[in-house]
């Protein structure tokens, strides 16, 4: 997992991927990273924003169908964890 967050960050386009170091990775504010950067803060606020989103976009991208592997949601087991579900639900609004 770390190894995949971490080359998600290194595909970053750089503006992205500095703010985003500076502001989550090493915890500086806006105002500080604004300053190391020469930019203004509400471009570090955008590109952090952006950056977020691209991260998280590319994570969900590679842990998807890896993530159905551990947990399938299909076949007998699945429905009757369902139906155990279902029935305490129905149980407990009476």
């Amino acid at each position: 997992m770390r190894r995949l967050l971490e080359d998600a960050i290194d595909r970053l386009p750089e503006p992205f991927r500095l703010v985003f170091i500076l502001r989550d990775i090493e915890g500086l504010g806006t105002e500080a990273a604004a300053n190391l950067l020469s930019i203004k803060p509400e471009t570090v606020k955008t590109r952090l924003f952006r950056a977020r989103r691209l991260l998280r976009a590319e994570m969900e991208k590679a842990l998807l169908p890896r993530f159905s592997d551990v947990f399938p949601f299909a076949g007998k087991r699945c429905a009757l964890m369902a139906d155990r579900v279902i029935e305490r639900l129905r149980a407990a609004s009476f």
